[in-house]
């Protein structure tokens, strides 16, 4: 399960979709993260309740891409967003 960092805000300015850190966030980050389309989409489910594998579900279904594909997608973006420290792995929202 994946989940966003808090301190983040998604946010429309003009055509462009970014992420816009928050609070001590500030300093964490040199810059605004800017999001395509399929990077919202995947954003917007990270709440710690989803897997890859529903991630990848969500994003095939709204782009009309192969899971596959969506897959290799969802792990590309959270394979740049978490060093970035804007999601980690929620691990306790594994246990039963």
């Amino acid at each position: 399960m994946w989940k966003a960092k808090d301190n983040l805000l998604l946010r429309e300015i003009g055509e462009e979709c970014v992420l816009v850190p928050t609070g001590g966030r500030v300093l964490d980050l040199n810059g605004l993260v800017t999001l395509n389309a399929a990077g919202r989409c995947v954003w917007e489910l990270l709440d710690g309740h989803h897997s890859v594998e529903n991630l990848a579900d969500a994003l095939a279904g709204q782009f009309a891409v192969s899971r596959e594909q969506a897959r290799a997608d969802v792990e590309e973006f959270l394979s740049k967003i978490e060093p970035l420290g804007l999601a980690v792995r929620d691990e306790a929202s594994n246990r039963i």
